[in-house]
């Protein structure tokens, strides 16, 4: 459940499987492995001191998309009490995900009581973000590493192999009721890891990843006559989930040790990173998920793996999990990076965090405002949770600057110049009516196709470039989890990619000629596609979010129209605060991820709290409130977060 995908598992080793070793560990490499900073590069170095200038933004730091919190506890704000700030990333669509919830529960036992406010998928009586009358509480995906994808060898006696010989499969059969059409049966196979039975993935399950999948399977093929399928290890189906009484428990909590209790049963269904504060000042943060425990290498559960040589051992105790509270800074930042306090943990948690681009803004705006002896505000806040800059770019930029002297010497295109004249000066803001921004995710994308060119030119497993392109970017897929797992990575592979390049030591820049002749290439195509089209250069008119409705496709209505909710121009990427990722290499559009609701708790007024949300609390075409939050949230601007009765109705009366 909203685990790491294990559909990135197949692409990572098909890509693995056919491109060179050396050229798909540069395009493939996640963030748990180590990477060599900017700031040890001699050249860098060199260049920077003979410029009087600063060492770009280390990597070092980008331990680790997704969402984002951030807390503060009250000896940096301005009303000496916590703040608590949310802002959970996903697909945006019709009807929205998340909407706005009070439950009040009154007992004879006072332990029985509670008070929450603030947003769960409909239907679900809960409240998944948000507070009580005592703690608040937001979430992200933590990014540990819960599931695998393992290999399996069927034989023609429908045995597979297991560490301890060939065995039966399990098999279990549904009947599945199926309105006008009766009922269909459906075939279950479960095979054994450790002393648990996990599901084989059929074709519906893998649905597109098949070719992927198919090309992992050719490793083993040389053993004629055996069948492989895939099958799935995993904290979703493990046994004795306890997630509906950690909701429970969550809801009724007082302070960080009954927090903590809530978390452990939540541990048993999913992996996330929960951010605290509560009245007493106190704040916190505690990642669930009990991770399984394997008898393969750390960092080989990044790849798909075979059967027969791997063995469930258990799965981590949430009591040895990660978890802080009040840390000496002060401040909590977490955008699905690795946490600091995640280096002190005994237990494996993977590689598969995200990029820290957005931590590092974060940080660097909280920094911006307290380094002056200022405190900070529920304003300060509303203005992180809206911001569209991206380190990433800067982080491009600085090379760039690095770099100038030599690429003016040796690069004679002129629209190669002209590219990088228009990028030096950016300043990393991808706002909607920026043309740089635009120009800058040409040249990216530009980039990593021509290194991909590159690395297929040069296999010998003679992969056709179209496919590999979609095993990259996700284009040839429709579920977001491939999308977030590769291009959550690409910015930071870019840039280690380029930074190795000027050192002489990357395989795809030494098989493009070198460095400056994979720019002057990449920026040569990039200024033509801009240029074409120049009239609708900003950012925004082409990276716009489309609010569909899934039964869209399946109506006669034109694209934004019927159930639709129109259509957004956009700022921001994969890489910013305010995230609005798009949706491919090859399709600048807004569908990828976004912000799906912002939420600021105030702990020393819960009635000053501030939240906004796209679309609208009804999922009812027709409805006045189907749509009518999304101005507020597109503008980056926030609505009242009620709390009391009395404080609700006087707000609404006053609309």
């Amino acid at each position: 459940l909203m685990s790491f995908g294990w559909q990135h598992k197949i692409v990572r080793s098909a890509l693995s499987s056919f491109l060179p070793e050396e050229a798909a560990e540069e395009l493939t490499r996640m963030n748990g492995e180590k990477i060599r900073p900017l700031s040890e590069s001699e050249t860098v170095k060199k260049a920077i001191a003979e410029k009087g200038g600063e060492i770009m933004g280390d990597p070092d730091k980008i331990e680790g998309q997704g969402s984002n919190f951030f807390i503060l506890s009250g000896e940096h704000t301005e009303t000496g009490k916590p703040i608590l700030v949310g802002d959970p990333h996903l697909t945006v669509r019709v009807p929205g995900f998340w909407y706005q919830v009070h439950v009040r529960v009154t007992s004879n036992e006072v332990q029985d009581e509670f008070n929450a406010t603030g947003f769960a998928p409909p239907g679900i009586p809960a409240v998944f973000i948000g507070h009580n009358d005592s703690i608040a509480w937001a979430i992200t995906l933590a990014y540990t590493d819960s599931e695998d994808i393992l290999l399996e060898k069927f034989n023609n006696e429908g045995e597979y192999l297991s560490m301890n010989g060939w065995k039966q499969p399990i098999r279990s059969v549904e009947n599945i009721e199926i309105k006008g059409k009766g009922s269909e049966e459906v075939e279950v196979l479960l095979v054994e890891h450790g002393d648990q039975h996990f599901p084989i993935l059929d074709k519906g399950s893998l649905m597109t990843y098949v070719d992927a999948g198919s090309q992992v399977a050719k490793q083993y093929l040389n053993d004629d006559g055996f069948e492989y399928k895939f099958s799935y290890v995993g904290l979703p189906i493990k046994e004795r989930c306890s997630g509906a009484v950690g909701v429970y428990k969550l809801l009724r909590a007082r302070n960080f040790e009954e927090f903590d209790a809530a978390i452990k049963e939540i541990s048993s269904v999913i992996s996330l990173t929960f951010g605290y504060a509560d009245l007493e000042g106190n704040i916190g943060s505690v990642l669930s998920g009990n991770l399984p425990v394997r008898s393969i290498p750390d960092g080989k559960e990044l790849l798909v793996n075979p059967g027969w040589e791997y063995d469930l051992l258990g799965w981590s105790e949430h009591k040895d999990m990660p978890k802080i509270k009040n840390p000496p800074s002060g401040r909590l930042v977490c955008g699905n990076n690795k946490m600091p306090y995640f280096n002190d943990s005994e237990v494996y948690l993977g590689n598969c965090f995200k990029t820290g681009y957005r931590y590092r803004v974060i940080m660097e705006e909280i920094d911006a405002v307290l380094d002056g002896g200022n405190k900070f505000t529920l304003k300060d806040a509303m203005n992180i949770l809206v911001n569209v800059r991206s380190c990433a770019a800067n982080d491009f930029v600085d090379f760039l600057k690095v770099i100038k002297e030599e690429f003016f010497r040796r690069v004679k295109d002129e629209n190669a110049k002209l590219t990088f004249m228009t990028l030096e000066s950016f300043d990393g803001v991808l706002h909607k009516n920026s043309r740089p921004a635009h120009l800058y995710r040409v040249v990216t994308v530009e980039l990593m196709m021509n290194l991909v060119d590159i690395a297929i030119k040069f296999s010998d497993k003679n992969a056709e470039l179209g496919h590999t392109y979609g095993l990259l970017s996700g284009a040839s897929f429709s579920k977001f989890k491939i999308i977030s797992a590769m291009q959550g990575q690409y910015h930071r592979n870019l840039q280690q990619i380029l930074v190795d390049g000027l050192e002489l030591r990357s395989y795809l820049v030494e098989h493009a000629g070198g460095l400056y002749k994979l720019l002057e290439i990449a920026f040569s195509k990039a200024w033509l596609k801009y240029f074409i089209r120049s009239t609708e250069a900003a950012w925004g008119s082409v990276h716009k979010l489309h609010l569909a409705h899934p039964m869209s496709e399946k109506l006669p209505f034109p694209k934004g129209s019927g159930l639709d909710a129109g259509e957004l121009r956009m700022g921001g990427d994969t890489n910013t605060v305010a995230q609005s990722a798009a949706a491919g290499w090859n399709d600048n559009s807004a569908n990828g991820s976004n912000v799906s609701m912002r939420g600021i708790v105030d702990l020393s007024n819960w009635e000053n709290s501030l939240c906004s949300l796209p679309l609208g609390q009804s999922g009812m075409h027709g409805s006045r409130h189907y749509n009518d939050r999304t101005k507020t949230w597109a503008a980056g601007k926030f609505h009242a977060w009620n709390y009391s009765e009395d404080s609700f109705k006087s707000y609404y009366s006053s609309k």
